[in-house]
């Protein structure tokens, strides 16, 4: 245990890729908000964009040299479903084998500063924004977060689970996430025909997020995540309003879903001062 403290104690910005999933052309003034901080704030690591094989981005590409290209076939990007299958694959994270972590950049995400390499030497497999539970969420009014319990609740069948408090202040969502590659690559292994199972078309649609913190049970496959309260110095999204309260009112290290309707009266007042 103390040689692989000291093994992540001594990883460097070459050992973390930042993926950033691109899958059209033309980005909103959003997205080009969120593209930019990446480029600028994250400038120290290799960020490389995820793609539809046949989608030329040539024209972002030269207005952002420092980005790479990494390819996939189109079938990944057609929906929402098949992103989330794209990322519970184990060749998705083969591709990235050569870097220890994996920070997923999703352009609804918005970085405030460079803690990366902090975040990725603290050893956890994975930290997202927490989930929040109702009488913190209900003060704005999520619909996602709605969505998401009634999801729970036709997914476990135990009267003990289907108890939502079960699911409150877990660690959390993809969209802004930090993944332990070798983690990654175990678990998309090991649970390959059930990961094809579970994210069947015709059934209800489970994302890749919730499938990790639901699914895996297996000791040795369980991802390590920090508490809720640490992970809201990580990011943030659900509740954003309490969050930035509870965390003293000091930004995340980055956010996501920021320009969503119901989160963007709260983050474009202090992206803007930022």
């Amino acid at each position: 245990m103390n040689g692989l403290l000291k093994y992540i104690e001594m990883m460097e910005k070459k050992d973390i890729v930042v993926v950033i999933p691109v899958y059209k052309t033309t980005l909103t003034k959003y997205e080009e908000m969120s593209l930019n901080q990446c480029v600028k704030v994250l400038a120290d690591y290799s960020l490389v964009v995820v793609k539809p094989v046949s989608l030329d981005i040539n024209e972002l590409l030269s207005r952002y040299s420092l980005l790479k290209v990494e390819n996939f076939s189109d079938d990944c990007f057609s929906d929402l479903r098949a992103y989330n299958k794209l990322v519970l694959k184990e060749d998705f994270y083969q591709r990235f084998a050569n870097y220890q972590y994996m920070l997923i950049f999703q352009l609804d995400a918005y970085v405030f500063r460079d803690e990366l390499l902090d975040w990725a030497r603290q050893g956890y497999d994975y930290i997202g924004a927490p989930w929040l539970p109702e009488q913190i969420e209900g003060k704005i009014g999520n619909s996602k977060y709605l969505l998401l319990k009634r999801f729970f609740y036709r997914l476990i069948n135990s009267p003990k689970l289907r108890r939502w408090k079960y699911f409150t202040y877990e660690v959390g969502n993809g969209g802004f996430s930090l993944r332990n590659i070798t983690k990654m690559i175990a678990i998309t292994h090991k649970y390959k025909d059930k990961i094809t199972q579970w994210l069947d078309d015709a059934k209800p649609f489970y994302p890749e997020d919730v499938l990790l913190f639901v699914e895996i049970r297996e000791k040795q496959y369980r991802l390590r995540t920090p508490r809720y309260d640490k992970a809201l110095q990580f990011s943030m999204e659900v509740g954003a309003e309490w969050a930035f309260d509870y965390n003293k009112r000091r930004l995340p290290f980055g956010c996501h879903a920021w320009y969503h309707e119901e989160y963007y009266p709260f983050w474009s007042r202090l992206i803007e001062k930022y």
